[in-house]
Parts: structure tokens; C-alpha cells; sequence
């Protein structure tokens, strides 16, 4: 989750305004030997958020409610809803902050020092270490209007 969602709306200094976070998870609906199962939450965060800790922390609440043993899931995803600009957002009334501060802290640092010696050199302690599986790109169509590095140059 870091990756996809948080590490997207950090550098564009985005916030989930209203809180909303959608987690979902699915089998396969083509597959007809197993049974389908597909199921989604919508998590109301108690105040907006870009905060990466909040967030895998909210995802990962919500997919122990849905989640059920014994499917091989296909699919799975977090949807964070309502991003504004950071200094559109409005802050809680009634709070001191300190708990949102330190946690504010330990994620800029972690996103500093991942800039600095690469991406996912620290990672949240929720995420694996190494991924077992990787998303197959064999039929993967060439990107060149997307990556600077698959240009096709004439010579």
C-alpha cells in the first residue's frame, strides 16, 4: 500500500480530505473450478490524512474484516477518496496534534531516507520484505509514450 497510494500522494502534497478509504479484495470471476468471493469496505478515517502510518493502518483493519480463508484472491486494492491540496485541508478543532505530529515525523523520515538511498530501502514494518510473487509482464505492451527510456530513436 505504501508504494501504491500513500507514495503517490506524498510527493503531489495531497490529503484524503473527508477520510474516506476503500479497500477491496476478489477472486477470480473466471474461474469457474473455484468459488468466487469479492468484498469491499469503506472506512471512514476520523480525520483527513496523508499520513502513510493512518493509512496502511486503516487498510489493513479493513481487510481483516473482509478477508476469508480459503480463497485464492486475484485481486485486491486500496481506493483513497476526495484528495485535495494539503493546504486546502482543515484540521481538527479539538486536538493537540502530538500523536499526528511524532507520526507525521517518522514518515517524513522514512520518506527521506528512501529518497536519498533508494526507493524501499526502509519500509513499514506491515510490509514483507521480499515479495514472493511478481506481476507477470511477458505480454506487456511497450510504454513509449509514458518512460523516456523505451523511446524508440531512429538512427
Amino acid at each position: 500500500m505504501y508504494k501504491s497510494s500513500s507514495g503517490k500522494i506524498a510527493p503531489a502534497a495531497l490529503v484524503c480530505e473527508f477520510g474516506v478509504c476503500i479497500v477491496y479484495i476478489r477472486t477470480s470471476p473466471f474461474n469457474k473450478k473455484k468459488a468466487y468471493y469479492s468484498n469491499s469496505l469503506t472506512i471512514l478515517l476520523p480525520s483527513p490524512t496523508d499520513n502513510t502510518i493512518a493509512l496502511v493502518r486503516a487498510a489493513l483493519w479493513g481487510l481483516k474484516r473482509i478477508y476469508r480463508p480459503g480463497y485464492s484472491y486475484q485481486k485486491a486494492g486500496v481506493t483513497l477518496l476526495e484528495l485535495v491540496p494539503a493546504e486546502r485541508c482543515q484540521g481538527k478543532l479539538f486536538s493537540s496534534g502530538n500523536l499526528d505530529d511524532k507520526s507525521n515525523q517518522l514518515v517524513a523520515t522514512l520518506d527521506m531516507i528512501n529518497r536519498a538511498m533508494g526507493r524501499q530501502s526502509v519500509k513499514l514494518a506491515s510490509e514483507r520484505l521480499r515479495q514472493p510473487w511478481k506481476m507477470k509482464q511477458e505480454n506487456r505492451s511497450p510504454a513509449y509514450t509514458t518512460k523516456w527510456e523505451e523511446l524508440v530513436i531512429a538512427r
